[in-house]
């Protein structure tokens, strides 16, 4: 058991340092692209990009976690075909969902450039889409060091094109061209690594293909319409407004995308632990550790939310350079406004302050057996920031499209609180809740004696500041990092 707490231990610590390292070189290779494309060039390679992630969307239905959950107690013979079944489903998805995004390319008014991006993207997104499956197969025999070697090597090899990118002023397709090569060294180190573990074929059984059609349809429906409205806004605006309005919105966004890689970090941990502690019917131990994630969700979100409202503008000269400074013009209750990408980034703060909060109670909703009401949460979730980015992109272009994301955010809390108090019958509260509004409005207040310093040293003053004064007045809270180190494993 010690063996097996280990390994799954082992595993899941290569995976956190892991994404964390990716979305420091993503990070970075954003700031390359934007710095030296300039908000219009940043433009055309985000509307390329968001236009095939939309897709990989649609594509994606859940299959790695149908091949996590099914392995399992299969004999060697059954795993194989199993696999083999999986992937030809896999392959099968990819190629229709894919070949459809292909050819609406016809109908679109897209430029060349940006059409030429989305062919090479989309050719990069139909080999990675494998990855997922393959991995599940590394988790069930607890030996994730291949995928993530490949992940790694995949990325290094990315940015180091960029940097020769960016050296030798190559044109915009280039960038297009690196994240395929890096996609294709992914796949490659995958495959290999993967195949050592599991034999690798492409299986139809229909008795399988419509077991994995009946299992997948309500975790892809569900997790489709859960990150939809993520990515909607950028394609819906895309084909409303300019693309340099594309790119001085995509940038802040991008932003949250990395910011809110915390909370999925801390609910991945903790997820275990909510889920056993429900199968025991310990109701009472469950709020507990739920209102201790509460407290330490809530210690992080309202000093990040509070420093990049202040700094939002020294954040995107850093990273997006001069040219995201420029304005577009917006319509708001019949004012006309100029905005900007700091704008965007300080309304976009606020929408990642509710989902680190959001985020609790969404992994706790399925930690309880909550999926169906996750579901229609999410449908409504979903229609709604359609509907609202369709009527106010035209006036309100980018700022509209940050509004409706923090409307959605709002709407996404409130719903999955009340459900999940609910159906356990209880409420919830935030530990320590006046020591943290204490320390950061200290902390604001020295972020606002100290804003003509550069965003680096206020970065490293506000956070100095924010820790020297949870800890003065008690507001670190040592029993989660207690229940993480005598709970995730159990």
């Amino acid at each position: 058991m010690n063996t097996l707490k280990s390994k799954i231990l082992y595993n899941t610590t290569i995976q956190v340092i892991e994404k964390f390292i990716i979305y420091i070189i993503g990070f970075v290779s954003v700031a390359l692209i934007a710095h030296h494309f300039s908000a219009l060039g940043y433009g055309i390679y985000s509307t390329a990009n968001n236009f095939v992630v939309f897709f990989a969307l649609f594509a994606d239905w859940g299959i790695g976690i149908i091949v996590q959950r099914d392995l399992l107690g299969k004999s060697t013979e059954e795993r194989i075909e199993f696999i083999g079944n999986a992937l030809s489903f896999r392959l099968l998805i990819s190629l229709v969902i894919y070949g459809i995004a292909f050819f609406s390319l016809f109908f679109i008014n897209y430029s060349s450039t940006i059409k030429t991006g989305i062919l090479i993207l989309l050719i990069s997104q139909f080999i990675i889409s494998f990855g997922p499956t393959l991995m599940s197969i590394s988790q069930v025999h607890l030996n994730t060091i291949g995928p993530t070697i490949a992940e790694l090597a995949g990325r290094i090899f990315a940015i180091a094109l960029v940097i020769l990118i960016v050296v030798y002023n190559f044109n915009i397709e280039y960038t297009f061209i690196s994240i395929l090569v890096s996609s294709f060294i992914y796949i490659v180190i995958t495959i290999f690594s993967t195949s050592r573990l599991s034999k690798l074929t492409l299986k139809i059984t229909p008795k399988i293909y419509k077991q994995i059609g009946k299992d997948i349809l309500p975790i892809g429906l569900a997790g489709f319409l859960g990150t939809i409205y993520f990515k909607v806004d950028s394609v819906l605006l895309s084909f409303m407004k300019t693309t340099i309005d594309v790119g001085l919105y995509s940038l802040p966004y991008k932003l949250l995308e990395v910011m809110l890689t915390i909370p999925g970090i801390f609910m991945g941990l903790t997820m275990p632990i909510l889920s056993k502690t429900f199968q025991d019917k310990d109701i009472g131990k469950l709020k507990d550790i739920t209102n201790q994630i509460i407290g330490v969700m809530f210690t992080i979100a309202l000093p990040m939310t509070v420093g990049v409202i202040m700094n939002a503008k020294k954040i995107i000269l850093v990273i997006g350079g001069k040219s995201f400074a420029q304005t577009s013009t917006v319509s708001i209750f019949g004012y006309h406004l100029q905005a900007n990408s700091a704008e965007a980034l300080q309304i976009l703060s606020i929408a990642v302050g509710l989902s680190f909060m959001s985020n609790i109670f969404g992994y706790l909703l399925i930690a309880i057996n909550g999926q169906k009401q996750a579901f229609w949460r999410n449908l409504f979730v979903a229609i709604f920031n359609i509907v609202l980015n369709l009527i106010i992109i035209p006036t309100m272009s980018f700022i509209g499209t940050s509004a409706t994301t923090v409307l959605s955010e709002i709407i996404t809390l409130s719903v999955t609180y009340y459900i999940t108090c609910k159906i356990l019958k209880i409420r919830f509260t935030i530990p320590k809740l006046e020591k943290i509004v204490i320390s950061t409005a200290i902390m604001t207040i020295i972020i606002f004696i100290a804003r003509n310093l550069n965003i680096f040293a206020i970065v490293l003053l506000g956070v100095s500041t924010y820790a020297l004064s949870l800890y003065l007045t008690g507001g670190i809270d040592k029993e989660y990092l207690k229940l993480l180190k005598t709970n995730h494993i159990s």
